[in-house]
């Protein structure tokens, strides 16, 4: 008699095997049933639920990009609106930085911060009698005497009132001064054909840096205007 057969069978570890599908094994199909068996989908198609976009919401404070071309005087009209950090000069020696706007119903120019009382720290629209590009007032021919100097093209002044007062100021850049006096002499009527409109023929680029920008925004939120 054969031996092994009478012994009877021996015990037989269960082979690894693969159980195939009885549908196509694409990506796609998903789906597990009788005589199925489910099939992974990569980790790199699984929706994960538990990722938030964390990116933050953020609002830029000047509503110009960097280069946008300024083609219409309505342009200019919205940069004084934004506001722009000029200097403001009262001697060689006395020399300020402050944030000048126009008012929304373009009949004021507001600047801050400022020690006077907020009726005083502001021209009319309808007081300024003329604006001159470069240095053309007494003020800067002082500065211009001292050791004190700044850029011809970055220098302007607004004449105001009976008493034909000076309101001098130094822009960050010749663009930036063209803008303010194109901008005034429109509002104000005067030298329309020949004060600065030349500037919109040549379609300047206003141009102002993150830095300048994050502080006009600073000193906006420190010193707001009433």
């Amino acid at each position: 008699m054969d031996t092994e057969a009478a012994e009877g069978p021996k015990n037989v570890a269960p082979e690894d095997r693969t159980v195939e599908t009885n549908g196509s094994s694409g990506a796609g199909d998903d789906s597990s049933g009788p005589g199925k068996a489910s099939i992974p989908r990569k980790p790199s198609i699984i929706k994960d639920n538990t990722r938030k976009n964390t990116r933050k919401k953020t609002v830029s404070f000047s509503s110009f990009p960097e280069d946008k071309p300024i083609s219409k005087v309505s342009d200019c009209i919205a940069i004084m609106q934004a506001g722009s950090e000029l200097i403001k000069l009262r001697a060689p020696s006395r020399q300020f930085n402050r944030v000048f706007c126009l008012s929304e119903d373009h009949r004021e120019i507001k600047w801050y911060p400022s020690s006077k009382k907020a009726d005083r720290a502001r021209v009319l629209v309808d007081n300024i009698k003329e604006v001159r590009l470069g240095k053309n007032t007494e003020t800067f021919r002082m500065c211009d005497s001292s050791s004190v100097s700044f850029p011809e093209d970055c220098c302007f002044s607004v004449i105001f009132g009976d008493n034909y007062e000076s309101l001098d100021l130094v822009a960050s850049s010749p663009d930036e001064a063209n803008i303010w006096v194109t901008g005034l002499s429109y509002l104000t009527g005067s030298n329309r054909s020949k004060v600065s409109l030349w500037n919109l023929a040549r379609s300047v680029k206003h141009r102002r840096s993150p830095e300048a920008v994050e502080r006009n925004q600073d000193m906006r939120d420190r010193y707001p205007l009433l």
